[in-house]
């Protein structure tokens, strides 16, 4: 009896895909740690206009931060803009993250996601970090490096380390 195989390739347009976005996030300086979410001029309570921006952290709750002041100098106004721009960077490539999720590639949850971006903006990465877990999470991201898929089959994982043996 022929044993099923252990990965199979994603389609060719898939993998040029999944290729472009990982472009594309290797290129970021900063991501975001959540949502793209959206920017918003705010006064306070003495009139002062500012920018902030309004998104949604890894456990769903809605956050704000100051951005720039006071809304309409040119500095402010400027960064009003860079945001604006990296979040509709982000919105577009959404769908194709999405659809790439739904053939087959590995996505991270949120939690997992901003425990991720929180790293990297942080320079752990880029300082030679490396982020080490569970073998299976392992197999998965190295499958998906190779641009394959990982057949579905039932597995008894432990993330337990045993001292001395």
């Amino acid at each position: 009896m022929a044993s099923a195989p252990l990965y199979t390739p994603h389609s060719r347009a898939l993998s040029v895909l999944y290729s472009d976005l990982e472009s594309y996030a290797r290129s970021q300086r900063e991501v975001f740690v959540g949502t793209a979410g959206t920017d918003l001029e705010r006064a306070n309570a003495g009139g002062f206009r500012f920018y902030a921006h309004q998104y949604y952290d890894g456990e769903g709750r809605k956050r704000e931060k100051y951005l720039a002041g006071p809304a309409g100098g040119g500095d402010a106004d400027a960064a009003a803009q860079q945001m604006r721009t990296r979040i509709a960077e982000l919105k577009d490539i959404v769908p194709s993250l999405r659809m790439l999720g739904r053939e087959g590639f590995i996505l991270v949850d949120p939690k997992t996601y901003v425990t991720l971006a929180s790293l990297h903006n942080h320079g752990v990465f880029s300082g030679g970090g490396v982020l080490i877990g569970a073998h299976r999470r392992h197999r998965h991201c190295k499958a998906r490096s190779a641009g394959v898929r990982e057949a579905a089959r039932a597995e008894l994982s432990r993330d337990v380390a045993r001292i001395g043996h």
